[in-house]
């Protein structure tokens, strides 16, 4: 289910929640979970993003995970280019695990009209399947071609 409103009559922003169940199968237990997600231009060409997701059988290794950040259009006047910050948390389901927390900075670049591409930087903390290291760095580059 979602909701796209206009925030004073400019701003759009889309609101959505899910809910879904999985039967038990031979080869898996059932398992219900539940999603909000949402993201909204806050000021012209400034996004705010939240989203929040649980469920019940460790699938994804998380019981709950939370993402939230901001990303802004155009930020060097490249009208079609956009930069962000987002910081997550996430819940494992082994309680023997730490929960684990990241931040991401990323630049996307429209280098052509069906080529993005997204170098960032994560910073991972207290890392869940990684106990021996406190921080671990990712640089990451991502490239997107639309056809």
């Amino acid at each position: 289910m979602g909701w796209t409103p206009l925030l004073q009559g400019k701003w759009i922003g889309h609101y959505r929640v899910t809910w879904w169940h999985l039967d038990e199968s031979d080869t898996q237990a059932a398992d219900d979970g539940f999603a909000f997600a949402m993201d909204q231009e806050i000021l012209d060409g400034v996004i705010f993003f939240f989203t929040y997701q649980t469920q019940d059988t460790n699938r994804t290794q998380s019981r709950q995970m939370l993402t939230t950040g901001f990303g802004i259009d155009g930020p060097l006047g490249q009208v079609d280019d956009f930069a962000g910050m987002g910081v997550a948390w996430g819940d494992p389901f082994n309680d023997a695990l730490t929960d684990q927390f990241v931040i991401e900075i990323f630049y996307r670049i429209h280098a052509s009209p069906t080529v993005e591409i997204t170098p960032g930087i994560q910073g991972i903390f207290a890392p869940s399947l990684n106990a021996q290291d406190e921080v671990i760095g990712v640089f990451e580059i991502r490239i997107r071609i639309s056809f």
